[in-house]
């Protein structure tokens, strides 16, 4: 199956979850955060449709991998998403002025990003780790 073939999957904008099985039905396999991130928010998005359309999804395989954040701020950012990437630096650089009020300030979101910068590891924080919240 090709990533654009998602695009032609019926789903349901108020069901994630049931999103997420219908996708691993069809038999993808991949993190639940890749399927939810890149296959499903971003399978109408004629922009990674284009970009990547003709990717063949049953031949990604997908590695968890955990990265000291001197690792990773030595990727190379991607020349597809040059744009992108000014334009979040650019969010970024007025940081130190406007502080946490550019960022989702709930206690549980806060205290997982202090958590991270104090352990020297770059993360995630996903949906479910917000759960009641």
């Amino acid at each position: 199956m090709k990533y654009i073939d998602l695009s032609k999957i019926k789903l349901d904008p108020f069901d994630r979850e049931k999103n997420l099985e219908t996708v691993k039905q069809i038999g993808i396999e991949a993190p639940d955060s890749v399927i939810e991130q890149f296959y499903l928010d971003h399978n109408q998005n004629s922009r990674f449709l284009s970009l990547y359309g003709d990717l063949e999804l049953d031949e990604l395989r997908w590695e968890l991998i955990d990265l000291e954040t001197s690792e990773f701020l030595k990727i190379g950012s991607n020349a597809s998403f040059a744009e992108f990437l000014e334009e979040v630096s650019e969010d970024a650089s007025h940081y130190e002025q406007v502080g946490e009020s550019v960022i989702d300030c709930r206690p549980k979101v806060l205290n997982h990003w202090k958590l991270l910068e104090s352990s020297n590891k770059c993360n995630t924080l996903t949906s479910k780790d917000l759960e009641g919240c």
